[in-house]
């Protein structure tokens, strides 16, 4: 394992903590955003293991289904899961209106 993927790979611990931190305080808008960046994280790490990166989300969710989901290495529900998160981060980041429940 390279040294730029095992601190990719911590990121995203860093941010499944700080999820569950938030997550016992009940701060539900600051459980989806770090859930995001978890996820988020671990789809850069896997393409930079196949020496792909992009500056972008929307970059990157393109190449993870590209390299990932339509090579049948994670199910589409999976895709499906990751934009219904990524809309949720959005949602409860810029829209002043909205506030997250359990």
């Amino acid at each position: 394992m390279t040294e730029e993927i095992e601190k990719m790979l911590e990121k995203s611990e860093r941010f499944l903590a700080s999820a569950k931190w938030d997550f016992k305080g009940e701060m539900y808008d600051a459980v989806i955003n770090r859930a995001y960046y978890t996820v988020f994280t671990c789809m850069q790490t896997l393409l930079c293991v196949k020496e792909i990166s992009s500056k972008t989300h929307s970059g990157t969710h393109n190449q993870f289904h590209q390299y990932f989901i339509a090579r049948n290495e994670f199910v589409e529900s999976e895709g499906m899961n990751l934009k219904v998160l990524y809309d949720m981060r959005q949602s409860t980041d810029y829209d002043f209106e909205i506030y997250a429940d359990k």
